[in-house]
């Protein structure tokens, strides 16, 4: 996963992570994961659509810096410009722009977005967990989620 400034918003924030078909050649870069089930494209689209906008993603990850309430850093809210999916061949790319990321947000998304692919959790059970505010019903994260 790599954070560059973004082209489509000032100020924006990129992050690109890949997942692959089951069979596929596997892989060692830290973006990457290997996927043991068969992906939805159309279901993992649908997950990202569910962050597009304004939330707050507490059950995603956590702020940068610790501190009181409305000190720079302690939000939890972040503003997705862009969330998609798209698909190469046996490859699978998440795109998302967004003002900033908490720490662990992107892989968490991505590890509740797989969960989606694979039909362990719905679209709906997806934007409930983001609106609990509450880590612990979110999928584990990218890394973890994924099949080594």
């Amino acid at each position: 996963m790599s954070g560059t400034p973004g082209s489509a918003r000032s100020g924006g924030t990129t992050a690109t992570l890949s997942a692959m078909q089951p069979g596929g050649r596997r892989l060692r870069d830290a973006t990457r994961l290997q996927m043991p089930q068969v992906l939805q494209l159309a279901d993992l689209q649908a997950a990202a659509r569910t962050f597009v906008g304004e939330h707050d993603f507490a059950s995603f990850g956590r702020a940068m810096k610790d501190g009181a309430p409305g000190s720079p850093g302690s939000s939890t809210t972040r503003v997705i410009y862009r969330s998609g999916w798209r698909q190469e061949g046996e490859m699978f790319f998440y795109d998302v722009i967004g003002n900033a990321f908490l720490r662990g947000m992107v892989r968490a998304l991505v590890g509740s977005m797989l969960s989606v692919g694979v039909g362990r959790m719905t679209v709906q059970q997806l934007g409930a967990t983001l609106a609990a505010k509450d880590r612990s019903l979110a999928a584990q994260p990218a890394q973890r989620a994924a099949c080594a």
